[in-house]
């Protein structure tokens, strides 16, 4: 599971070293596999552009699963609870608004991480910058 990346989370900070190694795992030669696996050495959790690109791919595949957008599950909502209408809700109205507001926020965390890995596998790079900025943006506070 990918939690809702918070305004300033990094990728890093977002994604689970579980899915990193398999992404890592996926992204291996059989080769390579076959010579992590006779000397019983896993992948460390790093993400590269191999697995980020990965994972992007997967992303706008579960994306394009969904046979509504975000903007129609927000308007399928608001429709369902006009402004003039009553505070509660029959039972079956009220498990659709609880439906739509799980896929609104799944496609939500979607595209908050597919815009996370976009400047990464469009040429972007993971690695840190002199000034200790990942992909523009700092990761940690600056000394006073």
């Amino acid at each position: 599971m990918i939690p809702r990346p918070a305004a300033n989370a990094s990728l890093q900070d977002i994604l689970p070293a579980e899915l990193v190694v398999l992404l890592t795992t996926l992204s291996l030669t059989p080769e390579e596999f076959e010579q992590r696996r006779s000397k019983n050495k896993p992948p460390k959790p790093a993400m590269e552009i191999n697995q980020a690109s990965l994972l992007y791919k997967i992303l706008q595949t579960k994306q394009a699963q969904y046979g509504s957008s975000l903007g129609e599950d927000m308007a399928l909502l608001a429709n369902l609870l006009p402004p003039n209408a009553p505070a509660s809700l029959d039972g079956s109205a009220r498990r659709q608004k609880m439906a739509l507001e799980v896929r609104i926020g799944e496609k939500e965390v979607l595209q908050a991480v597919l815009a996370m890995l976009e400047p990464l596998v469009s040429g972007g790079s993971l690695k840190r910058s002199a000034n200790g900025d990942v992909n523009g943006r700092h990761s940690k506070a600056a000394r006073v």
